[in-house]
């Protein structure tokens, strides 16, 4: 069984020794001129400094302020007034399912 399989593998690597293979063709890359590049890294190192002067500047940013004095006084007001906010009373036990007619109505 093994010689078998060997065999076969030999035969098939002889027919493939016999096989012609096309020569491979040169293909030429054409490049970006190395003017485009150096223009390509100009503006990424300018628009990096532009930001870093824009974020790292020591002018600081005049804003207008009022002399405005606020007070707030705490008044103690022992009232026990409440208002509930709640208007109805609900609970859960006088809640009913939508569906619970249909079970009540089902043998009429």
């Amino acid at each position: 069984m093994d010689n078998d399989i060997k065999n076969f593998f030999k035969e098939i690597r002889k027919l493939d020794d016999n096989i012609d293979i096309p020569a491979f063709e040169e293909i030429n890359i054409k490049r970006n001129s190395p003017r485009k590049e150096y223009y390509a890294l100009v503006g990424i190192a300018a628009s990096f400094l532009i930001v870093f002067s824009l974020f790292f500047t020591d002018e600081k940013v005049q804003t207008e302020t009022n002399d405005t004095d606020y007070v707030i006084t705490l008044s103690d007001e022992n009232t026990t007034n409440t208002e509930s906010l709640i208007l109805e009373e609900s609970s859960i036990y006088s809640w009913e399912a939508p569906s619970e007619s249909l079970i009540n109505n089902f043998n009429d």
